[in-house]
């Protein structure tokens, strides 16, 4: 194995991937190293010379800012964030995920949640069937999973009686 910014890099994979395990260089950065060493694409790290091992190593140290370097930099920066009391700083602080995020979505969506288990399942099933609901007369009772109305255990269809005579209403 290679030792390259101080990350064991492994031997069996190509140079263009096995740089990549090192924090802060990405594909095109690992593009421009090969480029300035001069290693052909096609090059398993296992094939690399001692030379050119220490050629990318000196080129990395020159001209990339990487692994314990680049994460002191990127605290220190975060740090400057919650210390100065901006927004990003304080979603920071306040531990959000998204502090720099895409514009939140205006249509609708379901909310998730967890599928109950069987043995709530049937108490849901048990109380739904049971429930009796109201609508705005204290004498007229709708119950669920019908469609009708019912007045006093008698079924009017579509009426409501509050008293002071009856209106339509038009079951949902």
């Amino acid at each position: 194995m290679a030792r390259i910014a101080g990350v064991n890099i492994p031997t069996n994979k190509r140079v263009l991937i096995a740089l990549q395990y090192i924090h802060g260089i990405g594909q095109k950065n690992a593009a421009e190293i090969m480029e300035k060493v001069k290693i052909p694409d096609d090059r398993r790290v296992s094939q690399l010379s001692d030379q050119e091992v220490l050629q990318i190593r000196e080129v990395i140290d020159r001209d990339y800012l990487v692994e314990g370097d680049l994460r002191r930099e990127t605290g220190m920066n975060i740090k400057r964030l919650m210390d100065l009391g901006c927004y990003r700083g304080l979603r920071i602080a306040a531990d959000c995920r998204c502090v720099v995020s895409a514009p939140i979505p205006t249509r609708a969506r379901a909310r998730a949640r967890p599928s109950p288990s069987p043995a709530r399942r049937s108490k849901q099933a048990n109380s739904e069937s049971a429930a009796v609901g109201s609508c705005h007369s204290p004498f007229a009772t709708r119950i669920f999973r019908c469609s009708r109305w019912h007045y006093g255990g008698v079924e009017i269809a579509g009426k409501v009686d509050h008293g002071q005579g009856s209106h339509t209403r038009s079951s949902p």
